[in-house]
């Protein structure tokens, strides 16, 4: 995400609430629910399979940090 654009920008032409872009760029995390991972590659114009793939192109591994952690806290 660009910092240069506004959450309620953003959030308008991905189909999402400006609210779910808070927490998305959020410092601890969010897990994103796959509907709205389905929405925002709709409005992106791409399938969440292919969005997948180009995740894992990316960064190769899962972090499992933030899960973790969680699970850590929780104990």
């Amino acid at each position: 995400m660009s910092p240069n654009v506004s959450n309620r920008s953003f959030g308008k032409s991905h189909g999402i609430h400006e609210s779910i872009v808070r927490k998305i760029k959020e410092e601890d995390g969010y897990r994103i629910p796959v509907s709205t991972l389905t929405t925002i590659c709709f409005y992106k114009g791409i399938k969440l399979s292919d969005f997948f793939k180009l995740i894992e192109e990316e960064y190769n591994q899962i972090n499992d940090d933030f899960v973790l952690k969680t699970k850590k806290d929780a104990q």
